[in-house]
């Protein structure tokens, strides 16, 4: 292994040991329609961090200016990108689940349906899982754990190769990090990035690791929502090609990018149990749901009717 590639393996395990541990199952609460495009197509969509609910989503961090101090980091390119203001450069995507499995508030602002995914078959390579945090002494106490992690001392990380990884860990503790009000989702998230702007000019490369972008219209906003895709493919690990000086235009390789996507088979998804929440005709649904899993390949997921009494 060259130097070069020694020092891009232990970049990439240090942002790597950014991510969240996480076990067991998480819960994505959603609509009878988006059940059936989940369970149908196989994929899930993760959408840009510009466009959800929360609108201070990524901002919250950047208004604890006294959070830290300089001598709080063992590692000063932290301290550094902290210092920094988060610019809020939307190339970040996520799918919220939460953990809890039987949540009125969640039926309610989410839908009816809810689906069990065992989170670590959701981690896979450029897609992390990272548990929310909602009090300034959390992510304070968060960013201090990954200072420490020993992944900082690779003996091949230029001081370049640090400031990336700060910034990295910077910009997932923004994404981590929500306002208190949305404490009750226990929300856990599944984040990717991909970027939309045209990264090197010179050689006309993009980087094929990132997922496609794609846009839906949205019913309130009436603007195309950016989002990419998750699925399950025994060739989904396998984007690793490395395209350098290239003829071909932006728009030609974005396109290719994508019907390479296309191609790709969709397997299962980590789907382990649906719940359906408190609604009328609620055993309609339960055989529905049987169905619906049970001709899909499911046969082994669970169909669990919530008891809260709720008309």
């Amino acid at each position: 292994m060259t130097p070069r590639e020694r020092a891009n393996e232990q970049s990439g395990r240090l942002i790597e040991s950014f991510a969240d541990s996480c076990d067991g199952l998480i819960y994505h609460y959603t609509s009878p329609e988006n059940l059936r495009s989940i369970i149908d197509n196989g994929e899930l969509w993760l959408t840009n961090t510009a466009f959800v609910n929360d609108t201070t989503e990524g901002n919250a961090l950047r208004k604890e200016t006294d959070l830290f101090k300089e001598s709080d980091f063992v590692n000063k390119e932290i301290w550094d990108q902290g210092a920094l203001s988060l610019n809020g450069k939307a190339k970040y995507y996520i799918i919220s689940f939460s953990k809890g499995e039987n949540m009125l508030g969640q039926w309610r602002a989410y839908g009816s349906f809810c689906i069990g995914f065992e989170a670590q078959q959701l981690v896979r390579k450029g897609f992390s899982l990272y548990d929310c945090v909602y009090t300034r002494e959390a992510i304070k106490a968060w960013l201090l754990e990954k200072d420490q992690i020993k992944e900082w001392k690779g003996d091949h990380l230029d001081e370049k190769k640090r400031r990336l990884a700060a910034g990295s860990l910077i910009y997932i503790a923004s994404k981590k990090y929500k306002s208190r009000h949305y404490e009750s989702e226990q929300e856990v998230r599944l984040i990717t990035v991909s970027e939309h702007s045209w990264s090197y000019p010179s050689t006309r490369r993009l980087d094929y690791e990132d997922p496609p972008i794609h846009f839906r219209d949205h019913p309130v906003y009436k603007v195309p929502i950016p989002y990419v895709k998750f699925f399950v493919s025994g060739n989904q690990e396998s984007r690793e090609k490395q395209y350098g000086r290239t003829d071909k235009s932006e728009r030609e390789i974005k396109a290719e990018k994508r019907a390479a996507e296309d191609k790709q088979k969709r397997g299962l998804l980590p789907i382990k149990e649906v719940r359906i929440g408190p609604m009328a005709n609620q055993k309609d649904a339960e055989l529905a749901c049987r169905i619906l899993l049970d001709a899909r390949g499911y046969k082994s997921a669970k169909v669990i009717c919530s008891k809260i009494p709720n008309r």
